[in-house]
């Protein structure tokens, strides 16, 4: 009886501890919606799509050790899409005071490359469309798919966003966002975003590449 009693707590305990996870991780999610939401309506709202699913980010630029040994040990450049948050970045961003050393250490160890998300289209006021199928109609010409986002939504403008990293209280985010509007009509940001009274507000962009 006595050890049925315990199993019975240690279930209550799991069950509770699952569906706090739960809640925390629907907070994430709404915030990183949020703040997609607020980017596409303020910052690009020539965008008329979003791709439904995040990039996966990285610590360290992933490459070939063959291509060093070829060009004496330089490393290639990142390839096309590739989003990578080094030490140096967050380095960087503490001399600046967007976030502190604490912040830097916890963000910069908890990226993880295998993780993506979905984005919620009932969150965000713009078309969603997988990453599959953008790929699909990109394949075949780029000027035409460009065509076929403006006669189908509006613009040819769409991003793609990576995988969001905060901080350990929710008050601190970091997003790359890659803008594309054309053939050669893009540009890549990374912006910096606090949170304060339960909204989020931009506190530095930069450029990472530009078409």
């Amino acid at each position: 009886m006595r050890i049925t009693s315990i199993m019975l707590v240690l279930i209550f305990l799991i069950s509770c501890n699952q569906k706090l996870k739960n809640v925390k991780d629907d907070n994430d999610q709404n915030d990183f919606n949020q703040v997609v939401d607020n980017i596409v309506r303020y910052k690009l709202n020539s965008v008329s799509v979003v791709q439904t699913e995040t990039v996966p980010i990285f610590k360290e630029v992933p490459f070939d050790s063959a291509y060093m040994e070829i060009h004496g040990n330089i490393p290639p450049p990142p390839p096309p899409g590739l989003i990578n948050y080094s030490k140096h970045f967050f380095n960087a961003m503490v001399e600046r005071e967007l976030i502190d050393s604490l912040d830097a250490n916890y963000m910069y160890s908890n990226i993880d490359s295998s993780l993506t998300i979905n984005i919620d289209s009932s969150l965000i006021s713009k078309t969603l469309l997988s990453k599959s199928f953008l790929d699909s109609i990109f394949e075949i010409d780029f000027d035409s798919a460009y065509t076929y986002l403006q006669n189908k939504y509006g613009t040819g403008c769409y991003i793609n966003v990576g995988t969001p990293v905060f901080n350990y209280s929710k008050t601190r985010l970091i997003l790359a966002v890659d803008y594309h509007c054309g053939p050669l009509y893009g540009q890549g940001y990374i912006f910096i975003l606090k949170k304060e009274n339960d909204k989020w507000t931009i506190i530095e962009e930069f450029g990472t590449w530009v078409s």
